[in-house]
């Protein structure tokens, strides 16, 4: 899993806690908290997201599955687990099960760690198109599996569980964190729908518990295979019998990471079910082919050479790089190439693969990061931000924060009202003399208007937004306010400050260069900032927002 580009090549990730934190497993611990903090942990929780090419094989095959569901029976280790009922189970129970939700006629998709077992004979009776995820892995794409940054067992299970949540419909098993996952990423991608699971797997009160079985008995009620609510409360972990263990038994539709639906919780602090919606990334059709025109995009003394053999992939890297682009740059310190052939394209660096995907136009995005990529390792004396900027006279605002903050929206408020466009997404800041530089690649927005949440916003697309030369800084301002910027439905534009070890925190947080720069550079960045002003930016409506910035810094 990544955090961002940064950690690619890093195998693991886990948040900082100790082990007994468990702050990569249930959300629900997050919802009691206020509504800035909420904003901040699900920014955070968000991007933890599968390395691309997990998510892309993982994508790949649930599309040649086609239409299927999924069903997650756990037998292995729960044979010898005490308080579940694996023994004393049935395939003929979980076909009964599954018959209340899935047609026998679909594809049936089975998570198991134990396909050998005879208890799936029945189930191989009564399904024609039964496929075992793992085996079918395993034995159908087995090379692109084994090429994976990861590809044990444990990766092995994630990639189940990324197909799986993609499923017509999907049955867990009690208790089993594995199906809790599951449930979480298809809550995540918008999927509206209540937990179902194959029976119940607590004991009743007092009854004896050998490893593996117990009496079955009924005290978390399910019809159809969902949990009947037991009595009343505010929140769904509060109406199921309190036998159920709420910390890690299973995930709760509140903990999904929808901004909307948690600001509403924490304002009216009343149980809702919102959804979500992700777009996928655009892919731009083959043009016509066409003589290889080379864009040289300059920074600071260095240039990158830029180039497709798509007529129509040339024009957008020329749109996307129009203030950027200079002449007689020579050889250049890199050469970055989006090769598009029939039916795929490649990404290449200095004429090595570094990234594939069907249409060209889905690259020009990790083309982008490779430029940032490359600037940073040519200029490590500079922090590098994930942030938008302007300035005027009197100084620069810089408004770091991730995806559908608003940050483009903000920084083009702000030029319409006489500042200068410095970037809206990669921001060098300069620790020597406290001054942000120029990164002037087009500007993409998304429409605002309409937006009901950060994630509503997040999903719009994104559309280039030409500015005069005159709006665009043509050299470096000193920074003078630091505005982290949070798209919030409905509110007023309200700025909150932040004091400086925190105003620092964030910083590093949305810096794209700390694992790369030296500390005495990050040193002398602190240093730089302390000082200065520094507010959580929450908002509504952009104007509203730029208008209070402006009275800030005048």
């Amino acid at each position: 899993m990544i955090v961002g580009e940064e950690q690619q090549d890093i195998p693991a990730l886990a948040f900082s806690g100790g082990p007994d934190a468990m702050t990569l497993s249930f959300y629900s611990s997050f919802f009691y908290l206020d509504r800035p903090s909420q904003l901040v942990a699900h920014d955070a929780l968000r991007r933890m997201r599968p390395k691309p090419e997990i998510a892309d094989l993982a994508n790949r095959i649930a599309r040649d599955l086609g239409a299927f569901n999924a069903v997650h029976i756990r037998r292995g280790d729960f044979k010898v687990t005490s308080g579940v009922t694996t023994l004393d189970r049935t395939g003929a129970e979980a076909v009964a099960a599954m018959d209340k939700h899935f047609k026998r006629n679909d594809r049936l998709v089975v998570l198991t760690d134990e396909a050998n077992d005879p208890f799936f004979d029945v189930i191989r009776e009564s399904y024609d198109d039964l496929v075992f995820i793992d085996w079918h892995i395993l034995r159908q794409y087995g090379r692109e599996f084994h090429d994976l940054p990861a590809h044990d067992s444990i990766a092995l299970a994630y990639l189940s569980q990324l197909i799986a949540a993609q499923s017509m419909d999907f049955i867990g098993t009690m208790t089993s964190t594995f199906t809790a996952l599951i449930q979480r990423y298809r809550g995540n991608s918008g999927k509206e729908e209540r937990f179902k699971y194959l029976w119940n797997e607590l004991p009743p009160a007092g009854a004896r518990i050998e490893p593996g079985r117990h009496a079955l008995g009924d005290d978390v009620p399910l019809d159809n295979g969902v949990m009947i609510e037991a009595g009343s409360g505010p929140y769904s972990w509060n109406r199921v019998n309190q036998r159920f263990n709420n910390g890690w038994m299973r995930e709760w539709p509140e903990s999904f990471l929808d901004d909307g639906a948690a600001l509403e919780r924490s304002a009216r602090r009343e149980y809702s079910v919102g959804s979500r919606r992700e777009l996928g990334p655009a892919q731009a059709s083959k043009g016509d082919a066409a003589e290889v025109e080379t864009h040289a995009i300059g920074f600071r003394g260095r240039s990158l050479l830029v180039k497709s053999n798509d007529k129509r992939l040339s024009e957008s890297i020329r749109q996307l790089f129009k203030t950027m682009i200079v002449s007689d740059a020579g050889p250049g310190d890199g050469e970055l190439v989006i090769e598009v052939g029939d039916g795929s394209a490649r990404l290449l660096l200095n004429g090595a693969e570094i990234g594939a995907r069907p249409g060209g136009g889905a690259l020009l995005r990790p083309l982008y990061r490779e430029v940032v990529r490359q600037f940073i390792h040519l200029h490590p004396e500079l922090v590098w931000m994930h942030a938008a900027c302007a300035a005027s006279e009197r100084g620069a605002v810089i408004l770091p924060g991730s995806w559908g903050s608003g940050k483009t929206t903000l920084a083009l408020e702000l030029v319409k009202k006489s500042y200068t466009f410095l970037s809206d997404d990669i921001v060098p800041f300069d620790p020597e003399n406290g001054t942000v530089i120029p990164f002037p690649a087009t500007p993409q927005v998304r429409p605002q208007s309409g937006a009901s949440s950060r994630d509503a916003l997040g999903s719009l697309p994104k559309s280039p937004f030409l500015l005069d030369e005159q709006q665009i800084a043509a050299s470096p301002a000193h920074l003078s306010l630091i505005a982290f910027p949070w798209f919030v439905a409905g509110s007023r534009a309200e700025l909150a400050p932040v004091s400086p070890g925190h105003m620092v925190g964030k910083l590093l947080e949305n810096s794209l260069s700390f694992p790369a720069n030296e500390d005495a550079t990050i040193q002398k960045m602190c240093d730089a900032v302390a000082s200065l002003p520094a507010y959580d930016l929450f908002y509504d409506r952009a104007d509203e927002a730029a208008d209070l910035l402006v009275g800030v810094i005048a």
